[in-house]
């Protein structure tokens, strides 16, 4: 390919499919979008400050989008009111950061983009529950307490079940591509969104 950026996409796919996929199959499976999540995604092998700071704003797809909304809309207000919109911004960068950084440092060799919000919405969630019990603590309200932790304990299993789903969907993914299958046609198609050829 012509375009320097297609072209180190191209071998980054083709490493990471152990060069079973021709570089053809490749450029014909290449979106607008794979390439603009591979421009600002962060990638520890090529750290940026511009790519550290819009790889928080970009998602790997709509459920991923959804979820982080979802959490947003669920804590984010909370944090907004009590902390003003300046600090919750800088809250929100600050903890993002922090999460793509700390990703990059266990990390360090990879060469495949970091992208999404969820750093930043887990450092917001943070920041409500430590606000949360503080004023519990202060109210020591013992049926509040109760409701926090039992709200604190859904979501670790609505976390926890997601990751389950992430966990699945990717080794499928990497199953599809070994297979030499776009692994996100094939899933397009379990979910009925495309029907097989």
């Amino acid at each position: 390919p012509a375009d320097p950026q297609l072209s180190e996409y191209v071998h980054l796919i083709a490493r990471q499919t152990g060069y079973r996929t021709s570089v053809q199959e490749i450029v014909a499976s290449v979106s607008a979008y794979d390439l603009l999540i591979y421009r600002w995604g962060y990638r520890p092998v090529a750290p940026s400050l511009v790519t550290l700071f819009a790889s928080i704003f970009l998602h790997g797809g709509l459920a991923h989008l959804a979820g982080n909304m979802l959490f947003l809309w669920i804590y984010g207000d909370n944090v907004e009111r009590r902390l003003g919109s300046f600090a919750y911004l800088l809250w929100y960068l600050a903890t993002g950061v922090a999460a793509t950084l700390t990703h990059a440092l266990v990390f360090s060799s990879s060469d495949v983009p970091l992208v999404g919000a969820s750093g930043a919405i887990s450092g917001l969630f943070g920041a409500w529950l430590v606000d949360r019990v503080g004023r519990l603590r202060r109210r020591r309200t013992r049926r509040e307490v109760v409701r926090v932790v039992a709200a604190e304990k859904q979501l670790r299993n609505s976390v926890s079940e997601l990751e389950r789903e992430v966990a699945l969907w990717e080794s499928r993914a990497e199953l599809a591509i070994r297979r030499g299958d776009d692994p996100l046609a094939h899933h397009a198609q379990e979910v009925g969104l495309h029907e097989a050829p």
